[in-house]
C-alpha cells in the first residue's frame, strides 16, 4: 500500500472543564494547551489515534497547500508548529461545540472544511466604523454594572435574588483553613500511562528498550503515580511519589518504579 503524505490541521475548541486526565494529556503532547491553538501534524497511525481519543476537545482535516501557505507565512508550515487562530467569525456550527461536525456541530473530522474554518475572521472585524458594533445603546455594554455585578452579586445585604438558590449550598460563612504550606500533586493513574505510553514514546517522552518502556512522569507534568487500572506492558517509570497499589500493579507487570524521595 502507497505510504500517504498528508498534512491535518488540528485546532482545540474546548477547554479544560470537565477533562479527563488522559485526554489532557493527549493535548499536551499534540501542543494544543489553549482553545484556538491550531497545529499541523503529519497523518500516521500514531496521530490518528491520538485524534480519536481528543475527537470531543478538538476538529481536524486535510489542509490544503494554499491554506498551509498563508497559515504560515512564507514558511512550508513545519509539522508540529502551534498556530494562535483567531475565535471563528460566524460562530462554529448550529449546534457548536456539543455536537459533531456531521450533525452540524464543530467537533471532529471534517475533510477539507477545514480550510474554511482555519481561514476565518474574528467576528468584530465586520463591525469596524460602526459606533456601537451591534450592541445598540452604549449603556447597554458598559460591563457588570448593566447587570448587578459581577459573580454572585444578588446574594448579599442590598439584594436578595439570588439568595434561594444558593442555599442548599454552604456559600455563607466561613469554615476550616488553607495550610500556609500545602503542597499539591499533579497525579496519574497507571492504566493511563500503560494507555499512553506508546504516543509518549513518538514524542520521544518516554523510551523503548528491551521490551520494556523507561519514562520520567515529572517530564510530563505529573507528580505522584496511582494505582487504578491494568498494566499490559512493562513499565520503568521514575516518580517523586506512588502510592503502594500502582508499585504493586507495576511490579506484577515485570516493570519497576523509583521514587528518588523515598530513599532519603
Amino acid at each position: 500500500m502507497e505510504k500517504r503524505n498528508v498534512k491535518v490541521a488540528v485546532i482545540r475548541l474546548r477547554g479544560t472543564t470537565g477533562i479527563q486526565k488522559d485526554v489532557a494529556l493527549a493535548l499536551k503532547l499534540l501542543n494544543l494547551d489553549h482553545i484556538n491553538n491550531c497545529v499541523i501534524v503529519e497523518e500516521t497511525p500514531t496521530i490518528q489515534g491520538m485524534l480519536s481519543k481528543v475527537k470531543d476537545y478538538i476538529t481536524w482535516g486535510e489542509i490544503s497547500p494554499e491554506t498551509l501557505k498563508a497559515l504560515s507565512g512564507a514558511s512550508s508550515g513545519k509539522a508540529g508548529r502551534t498556530f494562535r487562530l483567531k475565535p471563528a467569525r460566524g460562530g462554529l456550527g448550529r449546534r457548536g461545540i456539543k455536537a459533531p461536525f456531521s450533525r452540524s456541530g464543530a467537533l471532529g473530522y471534517r475533510k477539507d472544511s477545514i480550510n474554511m474554518t482555519t481561514n476565518r475572521r474574528k467576528k468584530d472585524t465586520g463591525q469596524r466604523g460602526s459606533h456601537t458594533h451591534g450592541w445598540g445603546s452604549k449603556k447597554k455594554h458598559r460591563g457588570s454594572g448593566n447587570r448587578g455585578g459581577k459573580g454572585m452579586a444578588g446574594t448579599g445585604k442590598r439584594a436578595d435574588t439570588k439568595k434561594p438558590s444558593i442555599w442548599k449550598e454552604r456559600y455563607f460563612g466561613k469554615r476550616g483553613f488553607t495550610p500556609k504550606y500545602a503542597v499539591h500533586l499533579r497525579s496519574v493513574n497507571v492504566e493511563t500511562i500503560d494507555e499512553t505510553v506508546e504516543m509518549l514514546a513518538s514524542q520521544k517522552l518516554a523510551k523503548a528498550e528491551n521490551g520494556a518502556y523507561d519514562i520520567d512522569l515529572s517530564q510530563i507534568g505529573f507528580d505522584k503515580l496511582l494505582g487504578k487500572g491494568r498494566v499490559t506492558r512493562k513499565l520503568i517509570i521514575k516518580v517523586k511519589y506512588a502510592s503502594a497499589r500502582a508499585v504493586e500493579v507495576v511490579k506484577a507487570a515485570g516493570g519497576e518504579v523509583s521514587t528518588p524521595e523515598a530513599k532519603d
